[in-house]
């Protein structure tokens, strides 16, 4: 069995604080395997050299790494074909010059939809776009699921929109979008489909050709490989339609005073020098996942995964975003592991008990105390000179945070309204047994009522 954990190098060692180190920053960044470390470190002292302006023989190894590594690229999503493939410094670069080269064939007026819960890097520069080419800007809204409602996007669709730019896992809910249906929807009205795959590449299986995307960004830093290194998949299509959003060396066939010919493929978009040395490490980060095993990859973490979502789902204080038992287990997981015992309920049934159990408490808390604030002056003091242990215990969470209790009372005032109305009545009851004088019905009430409060602290300690 391959001992995962030991091919990290930095895994293994200590924290300038001494603490042993527990990496749960992968979505930001990943860390590198040792392979990746070494290969890149060889690559720099022994092959090193520009690629495709020259003959001699390390120029040549070194182009035929890069177009390895393409071909490695093109192969992990299933791309058609390796000229597909554009390496750029950054996913975040690679959204900017599709957005550019996209922004010179749009008119004033034009439409780009995108959705509310992307990353910056596919918001940007869609909103500079707007900014400098007259673009608008439509967003989608997501569903209680944190999905796309297909007929949402019908809806706001029109003759004038030209883009769609989507992400294919979000980074905020960790819901993956069914990409495959928006483009299908898309590409019924001629719209181009741009995904950003940053968070989906690591994690899971990706076919670009099945998807149907037109565009397909990823960044070689969350998938253990390193910084500085992003692809970019276009359509054979727009790599010969569009025009590349960068100039430069390395992109043209011919050049002269008034005509400029590209050059083919995928070279058409490279314009400098690449990064060489990270496209190689790129490549050594892909075999790390053959080697490895990407289907075992992904089973521990989905097993991790569910793990999490039974823990966190019993918890009744998480609201968990979305209809996803994954993003359950997660939180679950986390709370249970902190030391929290977890339950799970129905989102009404924990509204209810929540209301009886903490916010009605607060709620007469809150009213006791302004109640004797508006007593005359000399008997208000007497009621603070003279308060026991049991008034300071039962009236201690009248000090709770105002806004906060303000805002739990209106996010759930079907559910207090209801206890509210209840308690009221039992009040009614009370005075009217005291105006009457009926002992016998206070007398059984408080029988009832002290055996009710004795289980619930008999509960509390077996629960210790």
């Amino acid at each position: 069995m391959i001992h995962i954990k030991s091919q990290f190098p930095i895994l293994n060692k200590k924290l300038p604080s001494g603490k042993s180190l527990l990496y749960l920053d992968t979505a930001n960044s990943s860390q590198k395997p040792q392979c990746v470390i070494d290969r890149m470190n060889e690559f720099m002292s022994s092959e090193y050299s520009s690629i495709g302006r020259s003959i001699h023989e390390l120029s040549n190894n070194a182009t035929s790494l890069v177009e390895e590594s393409r071909k490695a690229v093109a192969k992990f999503i299933n791309a058609n074909d390796p000229e597909e493939i554009v390496f750029t410094k950054s996913a975040t670069e690679s959204i900017n010059m599709i957005a550019t080269s996209f922004g010179r064939t749009m008119e004033p007026g034009d439409e780009i939809i995108t959705t509310e819960i992307e990353h910056h890097s596919n918001f940007v520069p869609w909103h500079l776009q707007r900014k400098y080419n007259g673009a608008v800007l439509k967003f989608l809204k997501m569903n209680d699921d944190q999905q796309i409602d297909i007929d949402d996007l019908e809806s706001v669709i029109t003759e004038r929109t030209k883009v769609i730019a989507i992400t294919h896992l979000s980074n905020t809910t960790g819901q993956t979008i069914d990409i495959k249906k928006v483009c299908d929807t898309a590409h019924k009205h001629g719209i181009v489909v741009v995904v950003d795959g940053t968070q989906s590449a690591p994690h899971m299986k990706v076919d670009v050709q099945d998807l149907g995307c037109d565009f397909y960004v990823m960044s070689g830093h969350k998938m253990y490989g390193p910084s500085g290194i992003g692809v970019m998949y276009a359509k054979r299509l727009w790599i010969d339609k569009l025009d590349p959003a960068l100039g430069g060396g390395g992109i043209v066939e011919t050049v002269e005073h008034d005509i400029v010919e590209y050059s083919e493929g995928s070279k058409k978009w490279e314009a400098g020098t690449l990064a060489i040395t990270e496209i190689i490490g790129l490549h050594e980060a892909l075999k790390f996942y053959e080697r490895t095993g990407f289907d075992m990859m992904i089973d521990h973490e989905q097993d991790v995964i569910n793990y999490a979502y039974d823990r966190l789902s019993e918890l009744p204080y998480v609201k968990i975003i979305g209809n996803n038992k994954k993003s359950v287990r997660i939180v679950g997981e986390i709370w249970k592991r902190i030391g929290m015992k977890v339950a799970k309920m129905k989102v009404n049934e924990h509204d209810k008990i929540m209301s009886i159990t903490s916010h009605l408490p607060h709620l007469i808390a809150f009213t006791i105390v302004g109640t004797a604030s508006d007593l005359e002056h000399d008997l208000k003091n007497d009621v603070i000179r003279f308060s026991a242990s049991g008034f300071r215990d039962f009236t201690r969470i009248a000090a709770s945070d105002p806004t906060m209790w303000r805002d739990v009372f209106l996010n759930n005032d079907e559910a207090v309204l209801e206890m509210l109305q209840r308690f009221t009545e039992d009040l009614a009851f009370l005075q009217k047994a005291i105006n009457q004088r009926e002992g016998d019905k206070l007398l059984n009430l408080f029988k009832r009522t002290g055996e009710i409060r004795r289980s619930i602290i008999d509960i509390g300690f077996a629960k210790e």
